[in-house]
């Protein structure tokens, strides 16, 4: 799961624009990779989500490359501020709502680690990775300027 921090913190140019250049790269990488189907054990799904004063869903897990590397070329940033706790409820509940596939979920955090509410993000973060969903614990890493380790 891509998380995208989409506050006013992170400008447009270049910022938000590099963000998306380096997610399609990324995503483009793992094309060897995609699950063949839906039902596989096997093989990657991506999806999109991300945050600003709310969160959004912008694609699904998702196994076809094209359609999430037009999904990350058509996010435009919403603005608004920085609530990290926000995004991370929503890669989780994409994460395990739609894939009950008992493998490893991570959630790649592009951001410039600046939460609105760090006290809250701290919390949601320590519970989403301690809580086991079929099997697995969900993996958080974050890329970006001012990350902490909490």
């Amino acid at each position: 799961m891509l998380l995208f921090d989409e506050s006013f913190s992170i400008p447009v140019t270049p910022e938000f624009a590099e963000m998306m250049a380096s997610a399609e790269n990324l995503v483009d990488r793992f094309n060897p990779y995609m699950a063949n189907s839906y039902a596989s054990l096997t093989g990657l799904l991506i999806g999109l989500t991300s945050f600003a004063d709310s969160s959004q869903t912008i694609l699904n897990l998702n196994r076809f490359t094209n359609t999430i590397v037009n999904a990350i070329n058509n996010n435009t940033r919403s603005g608004g501020g920085t609530y990290l706790d926000l995004g991370l409820q929503q890669s989780a509940s994409v994460l395990t709502g739609t894939n009950s596939r008992a493998l490893p979920k991570k959630i790649l955090v592009y951001t410039d680690g600046a939460p609105s509410d760090e006290a809250n993000a701290t919390k949601k973060a320590t519970e989403i990775k301690t809580t086991v969903y079929n099997g697995q614990r969900i993996e958080i890493l974050a890329i970006g300027i001012n990350i902490s380790a909490s």
